[in-house]
């Protein structure tokens, strides 16, 4: 997925228009002002991170010509010349290329991702391309391919819970093999022990956090996870807007007490 602005596009080829008119309109032989062409190859330089990034190449091929040739001195014609092949080459390669469009009602999501799930990306750094993947989906419109990154997302921490709790499954299966269900299920056995502890604080803390983490599996499971691995359902941009907004805030709360390259028991003080 390539983020790119348009305007930032549209504006380097207009100060570049705007150059090549100016070339048109002066005197043919005579050489372009140094100062002229300073500000010219710094336009050139930002569209050519452009083209580059939207894999233009006979634009690019122009562009270094131009800087080569803007390295010494040249005439007004030849520059008109040039750029006037430039404009062409860039509708040429522009006619290769498809481009997906952000809603904009939507693009404060991806714009606000890296503050609001800061603390899950250190914390669980493996859970970043999926996060962003999943948003950029919401903002394209793609709604069941969101809910199912989230998904993803969203099983990272259930399993990182589960070792915290040093879930063991049946048959001395991996946590990686074992489903949601039974997975949730003997995190909350194993959680249950915590009642068994004297009152206080740290024990009201510790019951507090299982059972939310829990209680938000419970919901992704039931309203996400299954029906989208098991093609028994698609979203709209509500759910999936849900979907992200119900993960966000359960690998907020995991990510708070667990880290998974350093996965070790919350010492709740009990």
């Amino acid at each position: 997925m390539i983020n790119f602005q348009l305007a930032s596009f549209l504006n380097g080829l207009s100060l570049l228009d705007v150059a090549k008119s100016r070339a048109r309109f002066a005197e043919p032989q005579q050489f372009v002002d140094t100062s002229q062409a300073a500000i010219i190859r710094s336009n050139i330089s930002a569209i050519a991170s452009h083209c580059a990034q939207l894999n233009m190449p006979t634009a690019l091929h122009r562009l270094s010509r131009i800087e080569v040739m803007l390295g010494s001195t040249t005439t007004n014609e030849s520059l008109h010349h040039e750029l006037s092949e430039l404009f062409t080459a860039v509708e040429h390669d522009a006619y290769q290329e498809f481009f997906c469009h952000y809603q904009k009602d939507k693009l404060s999501h991806i714009k606000s991702m890296e503050a609001e799930w800061k603390i899950v990306f250190k914390s669980f750094k493996s859970t970043k391309s999926d996060a962003e993947a999943g948003v950029d989906c919401f903002a394209l419109g793609h709604n069941t391919a969101c809910v199912f990154h989230m998904m993803r997302v969203a099983e990272a921490g259930l399993r990182a819970l589960a070792r915290e709790r040093s879930v063991k499954l049946p048959k001395q299966r991996p946590l990686e093999y074992g489903n949601w269900e039974e997975i949730i299920r003997e995190t909350e056995r194993e959680a249950e022990k915590i009642k068994n502890k004297p009152v206080s604080k740290n024990r009201d803390a510790a019951e507090t956090f299982y059972t939310g983490c829990v209680s938000d599996l419970r919901h992704l499971k039931a309203n996400y996870r299954n029906k989208t691995m098991h093609l028994r359902d698609s979203y709209d941009a509500g759910q999936a807007m849900s979907s992200i907004f119900r993960t966000k805030s359960f690998m907020l709360m995991v990510a708070s007490k667990i880290n998974e390259d350093h996965p070790r028991k919350i010492n709740w003080r009990l």
